[in-house]
């Protein structure tokens, strides 16, 4: 039977909820405002982003002699990614935000046609659909892809050369898809 005690047993669990929920939520953004964030620049490239201090960044020319091809990667700050980056550990590299500048001053592909044309837009393991967006102000086409991992890939033309920035991850859940999405909104172009 409903009675004005249980009205008020009733609205005292919901205040009790309430606040609980209130306090969740408050320290989860004293945790994102607590996150220490590091500054990549490349003025060679003319690129710049921010990204969290809980991951380890390695760069370096990945090309050959009839182009170049600079990559940037960024993974969790473990023992074992490291290890993995620097070769001391085989097997399947750890998911990870890559930053691939490939030059186009040569072939002066469009970007959609370099998504099309090139083995590394792990385009053909997508479902060919193509999103627009922008990155550091300039058009961007996005998708996303299925292989080894899954990944989300944006790519763009800047000054002479194709960018492509992509993230690898496991479930839609995985806490490198919101650290990219907060990289790219910081990514600015000079």
């Amino acid at each position: 039977m409903f009675t004005t005690k249980n009205l008020v047993i009733g609205m005292g669990v919901l205040i009790l909820i309430m606040l609980g929920l209130l306090l969740f939520v408050d320290s989860d953004i004293k945790k994102a405002e607590n996150e220490q964030h590091k500054v990549y620049s490349n003025p060679k490239y003319g690129i710049s982003f921010e990204y969290p201090d809980n991951y380890f960044l390695k760069e370096g020319e990945a090309g050959n002699g009839e182009r170049y091809h600079y990559n940037i990667t960024l993974v969790e700050d473990t023992p074992g990614n490291r290890e993995m980056l620097s070769g001391k550990v085989a097997g399947e590299g750890p998911t990870a935000i890559t930053v691939d500048i490939f030059q186009n001053n040569l072939d002066n592909l469009s970007v959609e046609q370099w998504i099309r044309t090139t083995s590394f837009s792990n385009f053909k393991l997508s479902d060919e659909k193509l999103g627009t967006t922008t990155v550091g102000g300039s058009a961007a086409l996005s998708y996303s892809w299925d292989g080894l991992y899954r990944g989300d890939s944006l790519i763009f033309a800047h000054k002479e050369n194709i960018v492509m920035l992509s993230a690898t991850y496991l479930t839609a859940e995985d806490a490198i898809l919101r650290d990219f999405s907060g990289i790219v909104s910081t990514f600015e172009l000079k």
